[in-house]
């Protein structure tokens, strides 16, 4: 006859008229039973010894007993009739919650300036200076401090929170293959008790979980390294596998070869960089008209009958229909259009029509045309030339509209580059501006020259356009024009230049083009010198030098400008719009921890697709005006598919801190993350008749004791459904990750 099961607390036995169970469990709640006792001696011991640590001894028949050491008497509740009196036991997590964390792990600052970090300083991604916070660091006081890993966090926090227990003999371990995948720490800070701050430093270790061993320590061990194979192997078995209790459960191996993927294919969204061109006057191709700029103003009138101009650059990519039309206020029109409506509306008094001639010479300071024409409208009482001016200053070679055949196939615009970004704040570099302006000095400027005729300037002619004809290559010769871009109407594409002047005030206006005819001469015999005003009142006119009083002095008649601006392609309408990564079982097999390989060559499921969103990462088609054929095949104005092959700046294989973070390392984390939850793997829950050993491993998340009315024990295994639900920045290789997550560089 098999002897029955034997329970101790210390030396003291425990009475089994009913059931008795004690539990294995990971995680950080506690593991806490209540356990009868006759009352009397038995009781007055353990009360005797309550402030120390205690083993409970289970033994079933014969065999080694289980000894569970370093737990907790926490009370002593009434038993269920006045001989009978409670004991309860817990771990040493049941200490945990009189514990509050307060630790700062790898604070980041920033110092507060940018830098360039380029020699090509108009491309040139400009990325704020990071660092970390000293008191945050592990060695705050060396001459170089070093960042905190995340084992270094786990054990800071699990020192902390043991120390705060009181407890003494405490240990813990952290298994080495617990860190597999292990995610770096930033900005981690921790005001919580001590239960939520370990559980937040274990999600820095997504496969980590925590235990208390039989003897008391803290595990921290692997949960997707396949340990459960280990401790069900050591489950007696026969010729059908392991002994495991009838009625009780069962624990089998599952395959999943049927429903994994043969492949997955990971979709971004593509952001594409796109040149725009604006050209005063010219011919063009089809093939450019499709990324020129149409100069377009927002209509002053209440309404305008609109009579289009017959001539213009790029009529069929007008938003204007090629019929009049009635426009109400605000309505965007090009300046041609609306150059020939006004004037159809009633022309100029006194002055006569408008004309793009009188728009340049207007813009030069002192010629005093746009004024004379304000003065005019005082003749005209039913005329809105002055609104009409006002909207000319303000748009005039600043204001734009992007072709109605991109916007058609784009979901969204961007004033910025994406083949560019600030590595700390992830932000795009701003798009620049290239296009030939004049700086006009400043009262201040000519008061600080008064009396040195060569430096009264009247103006200076400064080059942006990079050559003279569409489509000039931009190199780094080419300096940017002081000016930032914005859109101001993402649905009808409306884009605005502004040009900043320099801080220090010594030139005040900055004019949209070079100016033709620049006043010049005997500036001496224009200038009063003891007068704030540099031109005594005179017009551009009158410093003219006798000899050129047959010229005037405008903007010039040819501008250009182009810029680069990122779109989102939304054509064709279908997943064709998106940039797809095929990726294989076995590209990924090396990412995956142990457990997660079980049966990853067997594939025979369909292709998996998974969209990776924008808000972690696109793919950066960068602009190349060598390739420019292949990015407008990508949105769709011309005929053939892209080829995109070294266009897409973070295609590579690991992540830059210029072209962003790798698609192929973040496809790769995907599949990585769906094959393992689809590996072959134990599952179930079952009894076995007890044995000394078992222990907490791999996916096994309880082991449950308890004793049977016929005196017996049994083991109760609980496995986990599926493995850890694991981040996909834990396949991610450094690089990427550090980019995704903006790290400093160390």
């Amino acid at each position: 006859m098999t002897a029955p099961t034997k329970v101790l607390i210390d030396d003291v036995p425990v009475e089994l008229d009913g059931p008795v169970s004690w539990r294995q469990s990971q995680g950080v709640q506690p593991v806490q039973e209540t356990f009868y006792l006759p009352l009397g001696e038995s009781v007055a011991r353990l009360q005797a010894i309550s402030s120390s640590p205690v083993t409970l001894t289970i033994q079933s028949g014969d065999g080694p007993p289980e000894i569970f050491s370093r737990l907790y008497i926490v009370g002593f509740p009434p038993g269920p009739d006045p001989q009978i009196q409670g004991v309860t036991l817990a771990d040493i997590r049941y200490w945990f919650p009189y514990s509050h964390i307060r630790r700062e792990f790898n604070i980041r600052r920033a110092t507060g300036f940018k830098r360039l970090e380029a020699d090509n300083q108009e491309v040139a991604p400009v990325v704020s200076s990071l660092w970390y916070a000293a008191y945050s660091m592990r060695n705050p006081l060396a001459a170089i401090p070093t960042k905190w890993s995340a084992r270094e966090v786990m054990n800071e926090v699990l020192s902390d929170v043991v120390r705060k227990t009181g407890k003494t003999g405490v240990r813990f371990i952290i298994e080495g293959d617990a860190m597999s995948n292990a995610l770096p720490v930033e900005d981690l800070l921790l005001d919580d008790p001590g239960p939520a701050a370990v559980a937040r430093a274990l999600s820095y270790m997504p496969e980590a979980g925590m235990t208390v061993a039989a003897d008391g320590v803290i595990v921290i061990f692997n949960k997707a390294g396949g340990g459960e194979t280990d401790v069900l192997s050591d489950i007696p078995s026969g010729p059908e596998g392991p002994f495991l209790v009838r009625g009780e459960g069962n624990i089998g191996f599952v395959t999943n070869e049927i429903i994994r993927p043969r492949a997955v294919d990971v979709l971004f969204t593509r952001a594409v960089e796109v040149r725009f061109e604006f050209f005063s006057e010219g011919s063009f191709s089809d093939a450019d008209r499709l990324r020129i700029l149409e100069n377009v103003l927002p209509i002053p009138d209440f309404n305008l009958n609109i009579i289009p101009d017959p001539v213009r650059i790029n009529p069929f990519e007008s938003e204007s229909p090629r019929r009049p039309y009635i426009a109400p206020a605000g309505t965007y029109v090009q300046f041609d259009d609306a150059i020939n409506s006004w004037n159809a509306d009633g022309a100029i008094p006194i002055l006569g029509p408008l004309s793009d001639a009188m728009i340049r010479v207007g813009f030069v300071p002192y010629m005093g045309t746009l004024a004379a024409i304000i003065f005019a409208d005082n003749f005209d009482g039913a005329s809105n030339w002055t609104s009409r001016v006002a909207a000319i200053q303000e748009h005039y070679r600043t204001t734009f509209r992007i072709p109605r055949r991109i916007m058609d196939a784009v979901s969204r615009i961007e004033a910025g580059r994406v083949s560019m970004i600030d590595q700390a704040t992830g932000t795009r570099t701003p798009s620049p501006v290239y296009a030939d302006y004049c700086l006009v000095p400043s009262v201040k400027y000519y008061s600080s020259k008064e009396g040195d005729p060569n430096l009264m300037i009247y103006g200076i002619n400064m080059d942006s356009y990079p050559g003279e004809g569409i489509g000039a290559l931009l190199s780094g010769a080419n300096h940017a024009a002081p000016a930032t871009l914005q859109v101001i109407d993402p649905d009808q594409g409306i884009i605005h230049v502004n040009f900043v002047t320099e801080s220090l005030g010594r030139f005040n206006t900055i004019y949209p083009s070079h100016i033709d005819n620049m006043p010049g001469g005997d500036m001496a015999q224009t200038l009063l010198p003891s007068s704030l005003n540099p031109f005594g009142g005179k017009s551009a006119w009158d410093m003219l030098p006798a000899t050129r009083r047959d010229l005037i002095a405008s903007l010039k008649k040819q501008h250009n400008l182009t810029t680069v601006m990122t779109v989102y392609p939304a054509a064709p309408n279908d997943d064709r719009s998106l940039h797809r990564i095929r990726v294989l079982p076995g590209d990924i097999a090396a990412l995956l921890p142990p457990g997660g390989r079980q049966g990853l060559q067997d594939a025979r499921g369909p292709v998996w697709e998974a969209r990776v969103g924008p808000g972690l990462e696109v793919a950066r088609v960068a602009w190349f005006d060598d390739r420019k054929a292949e990015t407008e095949r990508l949105l769709g104005l011309r005929a053939g598919t892209p080829n995109l092959s070294g266009m897409v700046m973070n295609d590579g294989d690991a992540g830059s801190a210029t072209g962003g973070a790798s698609l192929k390392a973040i496809a790769r984390a995907v599949a990585a993350r769906i094959y393992a939850s689809m590996a072959d793997r134990n599952e179930g829950q079952a009894a076995v008749p007890f044995q000394a050993g078992m222990r907490i491993a791999g996916s096994i998340e309880e082991i449950l004791y308890s004793t049977k009315p016929d005196g017996s024990t049994l083991a109760r295994l609980s496995l986990a459904e599926k493995l850890p639900d694991l981040p996909m920045l834990s396949f991610l290789d450094a690089s990427s990750r550090a980019i995704i997550l903006r790290q400093p560089k160390s």
